[in-house]
Formats: structure tokens, sequence, C-alpha cells
């Protein structure tokens, strides 16, 4: 049993660097095993994929290498508007994702 605050709570960016890391050294052993397939490609682009909405505009150092490992192992990549819009609201607030993403042809949804 886990006792106590898990990394992924207690220290958010410690958890998703960790995740890189992991991602990367993974990455590196699947390489070396020429045991590269879709599925694994998959996974892994995943984890990238969380990386860089973690770090989107924390640590853009670290946005950058995980982007660019994501594109290495999924160059057709394209992120969901969710992400977009969420990512552009973290930076932009609310209203100016909004903007955004009427500008980009994706207006927000009204609930």
């Amino acid at each position: 049993m886990h006792r106590g605050p898990r990394l992924s709570t207690r220290d958010p960016a410690a958890f998703a660097r960790d995740i890189f890391r992991n991602a990367c050294d993974t990455e590196a052993r699947w390489r070396g095993r020429a045991a590269f397939g879709a599925d694994r490609r998959e996974a892994l682009a995943g984890a990238y994929d969380f990386v860089c909405r973690q770090f989107f505009d924390a640590e853009p150092e670290t946005f950058a290498r995980s982007l660019e490992r994501l594109y290495a192992v999924q160059p057709g990549f394209r992120p969901s508007w969710p992400k977009i819009a969420g990512a552009a609201s973290r930076v932009l607030g609310t209203s100016g994702a909004g903007r955004l993403m009427r500008l980009l042809g994706r207006p927000p949804q009204r609930l």
C-alpha cells in the first residue's frame, strides 16, 4: 500500500519530468532491440504529449525537447482541439483562448 502524498499530486512538475525521462529511456531500449512497432510509438506519443501539455508555458526547454521526440515517434501527430484550447486558456485566459479558437475556425462550445 502506498502511503503519503503521491508525486503526481505533491509535485506535478517532477512527476511530468519523470514521465519524460522514463519515456526517453523506454524509447532508447525499444529502438535498441528493433522492437518499435506502431503500438509502442503510440504509447510513447501519449507520454510525450502529456509532458508537452504540462510544460507548454512552464518549462519551454522541456516542452521543446518533448515536442521534438513526439514528432519523431509520430510524425503526423496533431493535438486535439480541446488540448489546444486548454493550453491556450492557461496562457491567454478564457476569453483570449475563445478568440484564438474562433480565429482558428473552432468556436468554443457553449453548454
